[in-house]
């Protein structure tokens, strides 16, 4: 940093940075926004990006005002260069997979610009493609609750009940 000895900047970076995220998790967006603006561009230079970086970036993309804001272009580059320089290989997927989210409930020239930055980061990192159109892999400490098979007498039932109701009666 240019005004900043270098012996004094990571003080004053780990003075400041707790403020920051503070910001950077706060109702106005455009002080969010800026807060992460900042808050990446410390990190980048002291080659130390930690996933609390990336957490607030992902919450923050549903923050409603985000649409509308004068700073949602910022934050979508933003979003690029963090998923771009990303060294892990699930956080990409997680964002493509937000913004895939966060288009599909936006107005249409929103959404045209959640599709375009998607494209460029599949651009970047064509490996995303099968991860995004795969669906989440449940963990086995995660219960998966299946319907018991139906046996004769249930069958028999619903049969029952489908010529009760007037529905066709094919299974």
């Amino acid at each position: 940093f240019p005004y900043v000895d270098a012996d004094r900047a990571g003080a004053v970076i780990e003075e400041h940075t707790p403020l920051l995220f503070r910001m950077a998790h706060s109702q106005s967006f455009t002080a969010c926004v800026q807060a992460l603006a900042l808050i990446y561009q410390l990190m980048v230079s002291r080659d130390a990006i930690s996933d609390r970086v990336y957490r607030a970036l992902y919450s923050a993309m549903l923050v409603p005002e985000m649409p509308t804001s004068s700073k949602a272009p910022l934050f979508m580059a933003l979003v690029l260069r963090a998923c771009r320089s990303d060294v892990s290989s699930s956080r990409p997927v997680a964002f493509s997979k937000r913004l895939l989210q966060v288009a599909s409930q936006q107005a249409p020239h929103f959404a045209c610009a959640c599709l375009l930055l998607l494209s460029e980061l599949l651009k970047a990192q064509p490996s995303l493609w099968s991860h995004v159109l795969q669906p989440e892999a449940h963990h086995d400490d995660i219960e998966v609750f299946h319907d018991a098979p139906l046996d004769v007498d249930d069958k028999e039932d619903v049969a029952q009940l489908k010529d009760r109701d007037g529905l066709d009666n094919e299974n």
